[in-house]
């Protein structure tokens, strides 16, 4: 009895132990499993939220969807009441950052359209250099026409031209001798070299072709007549154009066969003042101007005869001009230029010779010669 009891208790005890350590198992498997799920929590969870927080992420980065303003009955009215559904951005579309990452997307600026859905603009994307613009300037104004003209001009250093024409001189006076008309084809060649912008020094010379003098009764003698011209000039640019004025010595012949009878040889001199305006015009430039002598010297030279008409003479001389010029280019340019002239000479006491017209002597014979010129010529300049 004592043996079977003891057999028992022994029974209870290895049922006891194996039931704690059954317990144990099952702490020891709770307490596996605990640690498996604490891993799996450390493991899983930070990569989800890395995830979440990666900038790569489109749901990150893709653009935040903007809530259409809902359309109120009106706008419903034009378009069958149909809602615009703004379509879903296009994040395949993005750059690539060289680094391997996707650059981050523009930030939208909302804006309504016509319908009142609102748009997205996209903004500077951050990290791009940001391009300055230079402070705009005012753009050079171009000089205007008549400036480039006085720089033309200024830079001038040699101007000349060459013109044909032709002259027509009428003497007019009391006495048969100095009473006569002559008129023929004439040329006449200008030169000025300028010294500076504002001097220069002038060069006229002119000759008639072919002229001829009534001498008497159905008689002809050749006729010459001869200009020379030559000065100091002086010039000043305004806007509209320039003004030439001028001082120098002019002579003028009239020269006759040696033969004549009836026609003495003469010779005018003196110094002369000139001024000259040159106007550009929307219609082109043309050129006015006047020269005057206040003092001549006027001497009668003999022929086939020994005319004196009178002691002592008294001699002024007065000149305009008016011309057009056309320009070709900054160095040659045509004209077309008319010149009128005219000379008195007053003498005082009696002449030497009987008038041949009425053979009386005269006595304080006054002459008036005057002078025509047309020219048509080209000028060039350097």
């Amino acid at each position: 009895m004592h043996f079977a009891l003891s057999r028992i208790e022994s029974q209870l005890n290895s049922t006891q132990l194996k039931l704690t350590q059954v317990q144990l198992n099952r702490r020891a498997s709770s307490r596996i499993e605990a640690l498996w799920l604490c891993l799996l929590v450390f493991i899983f969870v930070p990569t989800q939220a890395q995830a979440q927080l990666d900038p790569s992420s489109a749901l990150l980065l893709a653009p935040p969807a903007q809530v259409a303003p809902r359309p109120t009955p009106v706008d419903r009215r034009g378009d069958g009441g149909r809602y615009q559904v703004r379509p879903t951005p296009n994040v395949a579309g993005r750059r690539v950052d060289p680094s391997g990452q996707p650059a981050a997307a523009p930030s939208p600026t909302p804006s309504e359209n016509g319908d009142g859905v609102a748009s997205t603009k996209p903004s500077t994307q951050e990290g791009e250099p940001k391009v300055e613009t230079p402070p705009s300037t005012s753009p050079v104004q171009p000089e205007s026409p008549a400036a480039n003209e006085r720089v033309v001009m200024a830079s001038k250093v040699l101007e000349m031209s060459f013109s044909p024409g032709y002259f027509y001189l009428d003497s007019k006076s009391d006495s048969g001798y100095r009473n006569f008309q002559a008129a023929s084809p004439a040329v006449q060649l200008d030169a000025a070299v300028w010294l500076s912008e504002q001097l220069a020094v002038e060069l006229e010379m002119g000759a008639s072709l072919g002229a001829s003098v009534n001498d008497g009764a159905h008689r002809q003698v050749a006729l010459n007549r001869n200009d020379l011209a030559i000065g100091v000039q002086r010039r000043r640019v305004f806007g509209g154009g320039e003004f030439l004025y001028g001082l120098g010595f002019f002579e003028n012949q009239l020269r006759v066969s040696a033969d004549a009878q009836r026609r003495p040889r003469m010779r005018t001199s003196g110094v002369r003042l000139s001024l000259e305006g040159l106007f550009r015009l929307p219609e082109g430039q043309w050129g006015l101007g006047v020269d005057f002598s206040p003092k001549a010297s006027h001497a009668e030279e003999p022929t086939g005869i020994q005319l004196k008409s009178g002691g002592n003479v008294d001699s002024h001389a007065l000149g305009f001009s008016l011309r057009r010029v056309w320009t070709l280019d900054q160095s040659s340019s045509v004209f077309l230029k008319l010149t009128h002239s005219v000379e008195r000479h007053l003498f005082s006491g009696d002449s030497s010779l009987p008038d041949p017209v009425t053979g009386a002597t005269l006595t304080n014979v006054g002459v008036t010669q005057s002078t025509t010129l047309i020219q048509f010529g080209v000028g060039w300049s350097n």
